[in-house]
């Protein structure tokens, strides 16, 4: 704001039309409660999420245009539906990894992910550490005379 006025102009017009924006989506849809069929998709993602889901098999479920329930998804819920499914398998490793002993390339494998790389890159990117890290951080006790505890 203290260089030139040119750029300072620039600045808060730019903010201010972003702003504008944001309170067009917000006035759009005042009381943000998102349509049935819609939370019925989520609901099928969050249900299915250790399961290969595609976006065109959900908007058929749902009868919409697969274009559709993707803005739809992003504008009720404020993330992608591939965003969504990320997050669900995330939660379900970080219960895993504190209530049994699974070897991560099985953890992954059960909950959707390709390969315990590919795993380790989406927990490390979601919580800032990686599965054995978060396992050994949250003291999970070893199954007892070599019988494994599992998810089951």
């Amino acid at each position: 704001m203290r260089q030139s006025a040119t750029f300072s102009d620039l600045v808060l017009e730019g903010l201010g039309l972003e702003l504008a924006g944001l309170l067009a989506r917000s006035l759009a849809h005042p009381d943000r409660r998102a349509p049935r069929w819609l939370l019925q998709v989520r609901d099928a993602l969050h249900d299915r999420c250790t399961e290969r889901v595609a976006i065109r098999e959900l908007a058929r479920e749902a009868r919409v245009h697969p274009i559709h329930l993707a803005r739809a998804f992003r504008q009720y819920f404020d993330c992608s539906p591939g965003e969504y499914l990320r997050r669900c398998r995330i939660d379900r490793v970080r219960a895993l990894l504190t209530t049994t002993d699974l070897p991560l390339a099985e953890l992954a494998l059960e909950t959707g992910f390709s390969d315990q790389s590919q795993l380790t890159h989406a927990f490390r990117r979601a919580t800032g550490t990686t599965p054995a890290a978060f396992r050994r951080d949250k003291h999970v006790p070893r199954a007892q005379d070599g019988a494994r505890a599992t998810s089951r």
